[in-house]
């Protein structure tokens, strides 16, 4: 967003004219503030998009990299021909802890995304909710200086 250039008065405007430059002026830059938090808001929508595509694709090559582990696990299991029992059960404990450790993992970041996703919204929400609030103060504004216009022209008359 620029900066507006100064708009100089010619010497004897009057002041209603002065007045309602001013609030053109004033409007000029309340639409490229909206403008800009738009433009803003879309950005952050973005780049939240973005962060949960990648959290699902480094999940889903996680979930990969999972399944390679308990595959080779089972190789490893049939190679060694069963030598022992014990060692049959230790392993495949091992091997569910490993994987009800990657789970948990698998859960925790899941629910970081989760949470991180929620974060996001909350802080659309609440520029979201920033910029109307903003809106409706302008506006009133605006409708005040309408108002103050209108009763300065009813007293020329």
């Amino acid at each position: 967003m620029g900066s507006t250039p100064v708009i100089e008065m010619p010497a004897g405007m009057p002041e209603q004219q002065e007045r309602l430059l001013e609030a053109e002026t004033e409007i000029r830059q309340l639409k490229e503030t909206v403008n800009a938090l738009r433009d803003e808001l879309e950005r952050s929508g973005h780049s939240q998009t973005a962060a949960v595509q990648q959290a699902i694709a480094d999940t889903a090559q996680e979930m990969l990299q999972i399944k390679a582990t308990v595959g080779r696990l089972r190789d490893e299991l049939e190679k060694a021909g069963f030598e022992g029992e014990e060692a049959v059960q230790k392993a495949l404990a091992d091997g569910a802890g490993e994987v009800n450790q990657l789970k948990g993992l698998v859960q925790e970041l899941r629910d970081q995304l989760e949470q991180s996703m929620f974060d996001k919204q909350a802080a659309v929400q609440q520029a979201v909710a920033g910029g109307n609030i903003e809106n409706v103060q302008l506006r009133a504004t605006i409708q005040s200086l309408r108002d103050e216009m209108e009763k300065m022209r009813d007293r020329q008359w």
